[in-house]
């Protein structure tokens, strides 16, 4: 599969193989990015994939929208099989997956 292009978007899709990567931009809250992005991330890439990984490494916590997105992301791909692989996200957003109780879904590559 091909890169999608990146556009005006808040994150670049990058499909290789059976890896899914999303690398989310330090911009993806300002960029009134909207709230639908996990959608058209399914739309462009809907899989199946042995591996999402949502690389965080540019970004700082980040908002709801995203956790929303995220935990579409996870339905979607794990579905088919998929693990999810947050890749060096800020230990806030871990903190508050593990205040949702949503950490136990991702598997997370520290900072």
């Amino acid at each position: 599969m091909a890169d999608a292009p990146t556009g005006a978007r808040a994150y670049d899709l990058h499909a290789k193989e059976s890896t899914l990567t999303i690398t989310m931009h330090r911009e993806f809250d300002r960029a009134n990015t909207p709230q639908d992005w996990a959608v058209q991330v399914q739309l462009l890439h809907p899989g199946p994939f042995a591996q999402v990984v949502v690389d965080c490494s540019g970004c700082g916590p980040l908002s709801s929208g995203f956790f929303s997105g995220l935990m579409q992301l996870q339905r979607h791909y794990s579905t088919g099989g998929a693990k999810l692989v947050l890749h060096r996200p800020d230990p806030r957003m871990v903190r508050n997956l593990e205040i949702m109780r949503l950490r136990e879904f991702f598997e997370v590559v520290a900072r």
